[in-house]
Formats: C-alpha cells, sequence, structure tokens
C-alpha cells in the first residue's frame, strides 16, 4: 500500500511566524499587551520556527 502523501504546512506556518514577528514587532515599539503575553508570544514564535526549522530539514533528505 503506498503511503499517503502529507499536506505540506510550511506556507502556513511560515505565515504564522510572520504574523508572531509583526505583533512582537508591535510589542516592542510600545503596543500595549497583558502581563505576560509577549513571553507567550515569544515562546510560541519560538515553537513555529522550531518545527518549521524541522520540516524544511526533513524536506531536504532524500526519500529513502
Amino acid at each position: 500500500m503506498p503511503e499517503e502523501k502529507r499536506p505540506d504546512v510550511r506556507p502556513q506556518l511560515r505565515e504564522f511566524l510572520a504574523w508572531y514577528e509583526e505583533v512582537l514587532g508591535r510589542v516592542e515599539s510600545g503596543a500595549v499587551v497583558a502581563p505576560g503575553e509577549q513571553e507567550r508570544l515569544t515562546e510560541e514564535a519560538s515553537a513555529v520556527a522550531h518545527l518549521l526549522d524541522l520540516l524544511d530539514s526533513s524536506a531536504d533528505e532524500p526519500a529513502s
């Protein structure tokens, strides 16, 4: 039975990461957010970036 092709979610992850970067830039420019919100957004952006790196590196590996 052939392996199912998984959808490529990297474009959506790149959009999410760009959104996080935009929001964090606004926070750094003085946007008012709830206490701890900047830290939460930073952690989420880091997780998305890490996942994107993993997906990019696995896409570069030759198929076995």
